[in-house]
């Protein structure tokens, strides 16, 4: 069976009865989802796709947020460290061109 689950504020009773039903299951079933509730309560494999693939997260759910939030702030803070490289070199162009306009205003 393969479920694509839509997320909409009236599908939160739908979401229980899905897990319980996933969960009583035999068989083989793929859900793709950003729903944290049914990722949490479903007792299934993590499987990521991303990057042009496929890969099954063995450590669990937790582990995986706190990986994609450690890879965002990692992201933030060399984004921020370019910004301020670029800020600086600005910075610094600025006070040579001052310079050297002083230096001819004083000739």
């Amino acid at each position: 069976m393969i479920f694509r689950i839509c997320e909409t504020p009236r599908i939160l009773e739908t979401i229980d009865a899905l897990c319980l039903a996933i969960n009583e299951f035999n068989g083989g079933i793929v859900v793709v989802t950003h729903d944290q509730r049914l990722i949490e309560e479903c007792n299934c494999d993590l499987w990521v796709v991303e990057k042009r693939g496929v890969t099954k997260w063995t450590a669990g759910f937790d582990d995986y947020k706190e990986t994609l939030l450690r890879e965002m702030e990692e992201e933030v803070e060399r984004e921020a460290a370019s910004r301020r490289h670029k800020l600086a070199a600005n910075a610094s162009a600025k006070a040579e061109k001052l310079a050297r306009i002083a230096s001819k205003i004083k000739k």
